[in-house]
């Protein structure tokens, strides 16, 4: 098996070296974070027109310098996160969420790729945060359970204070600055221009999925699949055991290197190791109930954002107040915040052609 190993990862260095052609067309989908991107994703990763990245989020541009290579930093992004055989595709995408809190990330993309198109999902910052919060519990960069406790430290660790240990970046435990997505759609626009963003609201997506992809296939310019299969899964997540998730979500480097080589190409481990690994994520997974936040939190966490959604709704020429209003949707009468996957409107799409079920 180390043999093999070491085969592939020669044939990916060389790969690497060799790149010459890429696809015409690329696309970023952007954010904002727990707003339906990874459904959107699995979504947009399973057209065959579509070489998409691995793994989705390789958050790679907000780690370059501005003065990089364009030449020699093309060439390492495609060789580190796309399959070469899928390569000759239409269309290249990924969808690191980060980017759209970057500006630098966003002027890199833009030189390299000066024809990319965005794609940006927005959602209602009172439902959108609570579940950021949950998120980042289950990836080990927030280490306080309650989710007031948490909102509630912002100033203080803001200053650098209260900070978990394995959080990757302070600035993602800043929940009102995420939850702050139209005046970073603004930004977007204004550095690449109206006509190369779509912005996705997840009410829409989560009504009407497939006439929405159709929607983000026409902006991406790509062809129609044929009566696509919509699935709905996912769900809020927790883990069974800490020792295990510290284990699977921040490996010695050891470990990395030998189950995920990322930095020569797209990670794929397989054989018995990737076995267990998957078995392992999967028995460790467990099903969390979002609990509501109290109405006075709510409250407090809309007015924090009330300007932002006022320029959110002017930039989609839509009006967005219901999603501030206290306690109910507009549609329905149904809880604003809620435990139910209904309510969270959290579902992740995959399509299939059905001319293969």
């Amino acid at each position: 098996m180390v043999e093999d190993w070491k085969r592939s990862l020669h044939s990916r260095r060389i790969g690497m070296t060799n790149i010459t052609t890429w696809p015409s067309k690329t696309f970023f989908l952007v954010g904002a974070p727990r707003c339906g991107t990874t459904s959107l994703a699995l979504a947009l990763a399973q057209h065959p027109q579509v070489c998409f990245s691995e793994p989705k989020e390789p958050h790679f541009f907000t780690r370059i310098s501005e003065d990089a290579d364009l030449v020699q930093l093309r060439t390492e992004y495609l060789g580190r996160f796309f399959r070469p055989d899928r390569l000759s595709r239409a269309a290249l995408g990924e969808a690191s969420v980060s980017y759209l809190y970057s500006r630098q990330a966003i002027a890199l993309i833009d030189r390299m790729f000066p024809t990319a198109r965005f794609l940006v999902m927005v959602r209602n910052p009172v439902e959108m945060i609570p579940s950021y919060h949950a998120r980042l519990l289950f990836t080990l960069d927030e280490d306080v359970a309650d989710f007031e406790a948490a909102w509630r430290l912002q100033e203080r660790r803001a200053a650098g204070h209260a900070i978990p240990s394995r959080c990757r970046d302070p600035r993602m435990l800043q929940y009102a600055e995420v939850g702050r997505v139209g005046a970073r759609l603004a930004d977007l626009i204004s550095l690449v221009g109206r006509e190369r963003v779509k912005t996705i609201v997840m009410d829409d997506f989560a009504a009407a999925p497939t006439a929405v992809y159709r929607d983000v296939i026409a902006f991406l310019g790509l062809e129609q699949q044929e009566r696509p299969e919509v699935v709905r899964m996912n769900a809020t997540k927790s883990y069974r055991s800490p020792a295990i998730q510290r284990l699977l979500m921040r490996p010695p480097k050891v470990a990395q290197r030998l189950l995920a080589p990322r930095t020569v190409g797209p990670s794929r481990t397989g054989g018995v190791v990737g076995r267990l690994l998957k078995r392992l994520r999967k028995a460790n997974v467990v099903r969390a109930h979002w609990r509501p936040i109290s109405a006075s939190l709510r409250q407090e966490i809309a007015a924090s954002v009330r300007d932002d959604v006022d320029l959110l709704g002017r930039l989609l020429q839509r009006d967005l107040a219901h999603w501030l209003d206290d306690g109910v949707r507009s549609s329905g009468g149904k809880p604003a915040v809620g435990t139910t996957e209904q309510a969270r409107g959290e579902q992740v799409v995959r399509l299939k052609d059905a001319r293969r079920s």
